[in-house]
């Protein structure tokens, strides 16, 4: 009998609030996570690692009812209006930590941040009901994927539990490009898909292969231009996590799309 698992899952989250704006470039996104949200339906927790929270240590949201964090500006009015009040859940964000404990990760449980728009603007989409509690995870600054991936083998058994793991980031995260393109009317489709397909081709690989190619991402053609060495790589640790507590089949290609200036983009299940 096959063992029925709660989601293990990487978003692209789309450019800031963008998505939930209806923004021509990022609506592909925006339909993307609206068309996700039965795959919510039996799910007992949400544990979300987003790319917009790192810390040298991991952090844990362990607040009950965390607040909004709009950690963006120069959008319009809508955009600091959204809501999310869904609970937080302090009893799972303890068990994440002492799952993380077993692995030997360390790890800080954190009541006073909020969730950042890693985690609400992916969320208000796919789940706009609010009726999942949600744990967000931060992740490590040294962006180092292989301990990312770890992360995410480290509370893979949550997933027994009804517990989903989302990874919310971006599969490509040149914005300085992707902005340039999209104001001189161009498309970076060519520019990005040689390493859009690296990724895809990792991903829907079987686990131990998945992982040594994830860990080795930087060797993926245009790996440096989808990243550039200025600390935007943390848009890929999430896809490592979620990747890391996925099962030992193949991923799965969930969305294949454009954002920002045409840039290529994916969105994947574990």
């Amino acid at each position: 009998m096959t063992e029925i698992l709660a989601p293990a899952v990487f978003f692209t989250h789309g450019a800031g609030p963008l998505p939930a704006l209806d923004e021509p470039e990022n609506a592909p996104i925006g339909a993307f996570l609206r068309s996700f949200e039965p795959q919510f339906d039996g799910v007992k927790g949400i544990v979300i690692f987003s790319a917009h929270w790192s810390n040298e240590e991991v952090n844990i949201s362990s607040g009950a009812s965390p607040e909004l964090y709009f950690d963006y500006h120069g959008f319009p009015p809508a955009a600091f209006e959204f809501r999310y009040p869904a609970p937080g859940n302090p009893s799972l964000a303890a068990e994440v930590k002492d799952l993380l404990a077993a692995a030997g990760i360390p790890s800080t449980l954190n009541s006073t941040r909020g969730w950042d728009h890693g985690v609400f603007i992916p969320l208000l989409l796919s789940r706009p009901k609010a009726d999942i509690p949600v744990v967000q995870v931060s992740i490590k600054n040294n962006k180092v994927a292989a301990d990312h991936i770890a992360i995410g083998a480290a509370i893979q058994s949550l997933r027994k539990k009804g517990i989903a793991i989302v990874g919310s980031g971006a599969s490509f995260h040149n914005m300085e490009a992707a902005v340039g393109a999209m104001r001189a009317g161009k498309s970076m489709e060519r520019s990005s898909i040689e390493f859009e397909k690296a990724v895809r081709n990792a991903c829907c690989s079987p686990k131990v292969e998945r992982n040594e190619k994830l860990a080795r991402w930087d060797e993926f053609p245009d790996a440096r231009f989808a990243y550039p060495d200025d600390g935007s790589e943390d848009h890929f640790m999430p896809l490592c996590v979620a990747s890391g507590a996925g099962g030992e089949r193949p991923g799965k290609v969930i969305f294949e799309g454009m954002m920002l200036g045409g840039a290529c983009c994916s969105a994947f299940r574990f």
